[in-house]
């Protein structure tokens, strides 16, 4: 789910476990850059710094809302330290999920050929 949707979530009556995907600025950046290559629509007219700006807005304010709320417990995940170690991340995340998932088939879906928009840290 996009995070700019979670606030629609209604609050009441529902539990939610958010895993939060985070990735390092540049790479979103990049990454939207080529989504919207791909589907040859104009790049946006606003400078990398600016767009960097909104998006961390963005995100801030989502995590804000979110810790605000009790029904809302939130596990935050980078990453280029998810693909660099699925299973200890695997490990930590079905803990944060209950503890009955299968950590061996959540570290062996981490395709580290899907990363395509890396930046140096």
């Amino acid at each position: 789910m996009v995070h700019l949707l979670l606030p629609d979530l209604p609050t009441e009556g529902f539990p939610y476990r958010v895993v939060m995907m985070r990735r390092r600025m540049p790479e979103v950046l990049a990454s939207q850059r080529a989504m919207l290559a791909r589907r040859g629509r104009p790049l946006a007219a606003v400078s990398d710094a600016q767009l960097a700006a909104v998006f961390q807005s963005q995100m801030d304010q989502v995590l804000a809302w979110l810790r605000a709320r009790s029904a809302f417990a939130v596990e935050e995940v980078h990453y280029h330290e998810l693909v660099a170690d699925p299973a200890a991340h695997a490990a930590r995340l079905n803990g944060f999920l209950g503890g009955a998932l299968d950590e061996n088939a959540m570290a062996a879906a981490v395709d580290p050929a899907l990363y395509r928009q890396k930046v140096p840290a």
